[in-house]
């Protein structure tokens, strides 16, 4: 007597290759390499992704203090970012800014200033979301440009003057 040769159960891609080779492939098969196939497209895309990253250096401690940033920045040995016109605005708006009317957290402020530059002058970012980034940005630059409080014409001068109490003596 003869002993049969088991197969291996369904939807294996062993199940399959013998299915193929007798030309009587099953449905369940079917459908199940169709979705491995599926997901090798899907992790090799993923792994393609994955191999265009680049990981970013952290800043020397001589960098940290910098408060103007590179015009250019290293990814790749020749991938260069190009610096957009908004940001170009920008960088002059935040130099153009007195030293001696610097807001509070005015780095922190500049850093996300020319950080909304870039994001709007990305080609890839949506009008829609272009359009907030800019409402936002207008935010932080007349943050930027808002004196110190107590000053004549700070945000909280202002506020405070419209609700009728007068200019506040803070020196």
């Amino acid at each position: 007597m003869s002993s049969r040769q088991k197969l291996p159960p369904h939807g294996t891609p062993e199940r399959y290759r013998i299915e193929r080779k007798t030309g009587t492939t099953c449905d369940r098969c079917k459908a199940r390499m169709a979705a491995l196939r599926k997901e090798q497209r899907a992790n090799a895309a993923a792994a393609e992704a994955r191999a265009q990253m680049h990981i970013v250096e952290p800043p020397s401690d001589d960098t940290v203090n910098d408060t103007k940033p590179a015009t250019t920045r290293k990814a790749g040995q020749n991938d260069r970012r190009k610096v957009g016109e908004m940001e170009t605005a920008v960088e002059k708006d935040i130099e153009e800014i007195d030293a001696g009317l610097q807001v509070p957290f005015h780095r922190s402020l500049s850093v996300l200033a020319r950080q909304l530059a870039r994001d709007i002058d990305e080609p890839s970012t949506p009008p829609n979301v272009r359009s907030q980034y800019s409402r936002q940005l207008f935010e932080v630059l007349r943050s930027l440009r808002t004196q110190k409080e107590g000053d004549d014409n700070s945000a909280v001068a202002v506020a405070l003057q419209a609700a009728g109490f007068g200019v506040p003596l803070v020196p």
